[in-house]
């Protein structure tokens, strides 16, 4: 797919999907490519309570994709978890220190 950036494409078609480990999986490769439709439901993904496995990965999208509200949904996550789950609490710090490559979003995040 790296060689044919058009074949990610085919994913936009599955973001809906309601199996929250293949929708996890589709974030995570959506990420990996720049998939920016991914983002949005990267960003509704975090709050999937009972899908831990599918909010790691869609916690690691939003840091890749910066969708709007990547940095307030990533820190609700952060705080949901109460430090309860270890791997929650490493997908959450990563999407962050992903986010801290777009200053203006980190601008914005301060100002507020």
């Amino acid at each position: 797919m790296r060689s044919n950036p058009d074949a990610i494409k085919v994913l936009e078609a599955h973001l809906k999907d309601s199996n929250p480990e293949v929708l996890g999986r589709l974030l995570r490769i959506g990420a990996e490519h720049g998939l920016r439709e991914a983002g949005d439901t990267a960003l509704e993904a975090l709050g999937a309570v009972n899908h831990p496995c599918l909010r790691f990965h869609a916690a690691y999208a939003v840091g890749k994709l910066r969708p709007a509200r990547a940095l307030e949904g990533l820190v609700q996550l952060l705080n949901s978890n109460h430090d309860n789950d270890a791997y929650l609490r490493h997908a959450a710090v990563m999407g962050l220190l992903a986010l801290q490559e777009d200053d203006a979003l980190i601008a914005k995040a301060l100002a507020s």
